[in-house]
């Protein structure tokens, strides 16, 4: 079912241009999501309609009005997506290899390429519930629909992966030795 409020084409166009304003103003994603939000609402006011209290619009219609609006910007300027990644490729990779460029924005740089590449990890990885029981499901689960499939259980992959990390701590004690020399 549609929500209460839809645009006219005319309240479409001036949405997209309120994102590319701010997309060009460099506003983080957040900012542009709370007034999306807002301009919505002073439209629907001056339609003289009354939105259900609470009313947000959805986070995936921002979304698209956001690519919308990226789309719009490299056609002004010219550029297709391969292009434009292209570009900021070579744009990082001269800041990392200028030997006057101070540590910190090479860091930056790299951080930047990596992003740009698909290559960035998440910085903390979130379990919700008893994660032992969420795997043992999965495993009933493969297990009936290929047949019998042993999986070692979690508890013996975890003790090896503390058995490796204890193995790997160690050899590096007896390479450096007491003082710090490599030896």
């Amino acid at each position: 079912m549609p929500g209460p409020w839809r645009p006219t084409r005319d309240e479409r166009l001036i949405l997209t241009e309120l994102v590319r304003r701010m997309i060009g103003l460099r506003a983080y994603l957040s900012q542009i999501k709370e007034a999306f939000r807002a301009r919505v609402l002073e439209m629907a006011a001056a339609r003289g309609l009354r939105l259900p209290e609470g009313y947000r619009v959805d986070t995936e219609t921002i979304n698209m009005y956001v690519a919308r609006a990226r789309e719009e910007i490299r056609a002004m300027l010219k550029l297709n997506r391969d292009d434009q990644i292209g570009e900021s490729l070579t744009f990082y990779n001269s800041q990392i290899r200028d030997p006057a460029v101070p540590p910190a924005v090479k860091v930056k740089a790299q951080q930047a390429i990596d992003d740009l590449l698909g290559l960035h990890v998440p910085k903390q990885v979130h379990v919700y519930g008893d994660f032992d029981a969420m795997m043992e499901k999965h495993r009933m689960a493969i297990s009936s629909t290929r047949g019998t499939v042993p999986i070692e259980p979690l508890a013996r992959q975890t003790s090896d992966a503390a058995a490796v990390a204890e193995f790997m701590d160690g050899i590096g004690k007896e390479k450096l030795g007491g003082n710090g020399d490599h030896g």
